[in-house]
């Protein structure tokens, strides 16, 4: 089995042992109002967001604590799946080869277009190297719920995430 494979394997296996005992909890996709300054306020949203027939589009805006936009951060989508005998329990999965990925804009707008309709988790960063996954305000993954024809916008993400930090 060659090493990118294998990788690739412990990652998920890793990730999935460890999180299938977090409890996750979906939570309102109610858009987040911050202030910034008046250049971060005419920032204009990304466009042509609407998804393919039986797809959809997930999007937002992804700012640090003041405001400011995380230009040309990386993002990926973790896959939410939950258990069959209790919905509370489950686990996310991202696999870095197939898991839906794009970067924020200069503004920090991102776009997750046509992707599956299921629930995400979204994970800021390299998820081979420096990553931080989103997190509600009970300290939990933070879980968005997409849905067929749609386009869900999450309105502000904020996140003192910085990959050299670490």
């Amino acid at each position: 089995m060659n090493s990118k494979l294998l990788n690739k394997f412990f990652l998920i296996v890793l990730t999935a042992s460890l999180l299938w005992a977090c409890t996750l909890q979906t939570t309102p996709t109610e858009p987040s109002t911050t202030t910034g300054t008046e250049e971060i306020l005419e920032a204009t949203a990304p466009i042509n967001a609407t998804p393919e027939e039986g797809l959809t589009s997930l999007v937002g805006r992804v700012v640090y604590p003041d405001g400011k936009p995380m230009a040309n951060q990386q993002m990926r989508l973790a896959e939410v799946y939950r258990s069959e005998t209790d919905p509370e329990q489950g686990a996310y999965i991202l696999d870095t080869a197939f898991s839906p990925g794009t970067y924020s804009d200069e503004n920090g707008y991102f776009v997750f277009a046509n992707i599956k309709a299921m629930e995400y988790i979204i994970v800021l960063g390299n998820p081979e190297a420096v990553y931080e996954i989103t997190l509600d305000e009970n300290g939990k993954a933070k879980v968005w719920q997409t849905e067929a024809n749609k386009v869900v916008d999450i309105g502000e993400l904020v996140s003192d995430f910085d990959p050299t930090n670490y």
